[in-house]
C-alpha cells in the first residue's frame, strides 16, 4: 500500500471515527433527561465500546446501581457464555445488584455502521416492588377453610318484605286486604323487631303499605 494510499485510509477511518463520537456525545446529552422523564426507579445508562474495556460514559440515576461516568461496564452472561459485546438487544431481564435488590434489564446496543459502539441500558428497580406484590398478596390470599362459605348483601326493603311477609303469613291476610287498624299492627311489629332502626325504614315501610311517611309517623307516634 503507498503512502497516499495509506493516508487516505487513516484519513476515513478517522472521519467514521469522529461521526461515532458525535453520535455518542449525542446520546450522553439525553441519558440523564430520559432518566429523569421516566422517575427516580429508572436508571439509565450510555456504555461505550470505544474503550477497552467498554466504561460509562453517561449516566441518569446512578443513584440505583451506586455507579458513575467511568465505572466499568457490567459482564453480560447468556447460557453461561460471556456475551458482553454482543450485537442484538436484550429486553426485560432480571439482574440481581451486589446488595441483593433486582432490578429489570434492557440492553440496547448503539450502532455506527455494522459496529456496535455502545449500549443504552435501561435499569427498573423492581426489589421493592416485589416486596409489595408478595405482600398484596398476602393481604388478599383468604384463610383456607373446610367448608364453603358465602355472604349475601341484604337491603333495608328487602328485610322489611321478609318481616312483613312472616307476619301476614302467620295472621292469614295480605297487604291489600289490611284496615287500618291491621297496619298499625303491622307496624307495630315492624318496630319492635327493630325495623325503624335502619336508614330509609320509614320510607321503605311506607311504599311497602302504600301509606304517606306522615302516616307511617302518626303509627309509630301512637305508640309511645
Amino acid at each position: 500500500m503507498t503512502k497516499t494510499a495509506k493516508r487516505m485510509k487513516h484519513s476515513v477511518t478517522r472521519h467514521v471515527r469522529s461521526q461515532a463520537e458525535r453520535k455518542l456525545d449525542l446520546l450522553a446529552e439525553l441519558v440523564p433527561l430520559l432518566a429523569r422523564a421516566v422517575g427516580p426507579l429508572c436508571e439509565v445508562v450510555l456504555h461505550q465500546n470505544t474503550t477497552s474495556p467498554p466504561t460509562i460514559r453517561a449516566i441518569g440515576n446512578g443513584h440505583i446501581t451506586n455507579r458513575a461516568i467511568g465505572d466499568l461496564m457490567t459482564q453480560i452472561f447468556v447460557d453461561g457464555h460471556d456475551d458482553t459485546r454482543r450485537a442484538d438487544a436484550l429486553f426485560n431481564y432480571m439482574s440481581t445488584m451486589p446488595d441483593g435488590r433486582q432490578i429489570r434489564v434492557s440492553l440496547i446496543p448503539v450502532r455506527h455502521g455494522r459496529q456496535v459502539i455502545g449500549y443504552i441500558a435501561v435499569n427498573f428497580l423492581v426489589h421493592d416492588l416485589e416486596m409489595a406484590v408478595q405482600a398484596l398478596s398476602m393481604l388478599s390470599k383468604p384463610e383456607p377453610h373446610d367448608f364453603a362459605i358465602t355472604e349475601n348483601f341484604t337491603s333495608p326493603r328487602q328485610v322489611i318484605v321478609q318481616t312483613a311477609t312472616e307476619y301476614l303469613r302467620l295472621k292469614g291476610r295480605t297487604l291489600a286486604l289490611l284496615s287500618t287498624k291491621e297496619r298499625r299492627s303491622l307496624v307495630k311489629h315492624l318496630k319492635a323487631r327493630g325495623i325503624f332502626q335502619m336508614r330509609r325504614a320509614v320510607d321503605e315501610v311506607a311504599g311497602l303499605l302504600g301509606i304517606s311517611r306522615a302516616a307511617v309517623y302518626n303509627y309509630l307516634s301512637a305508640m309511645k
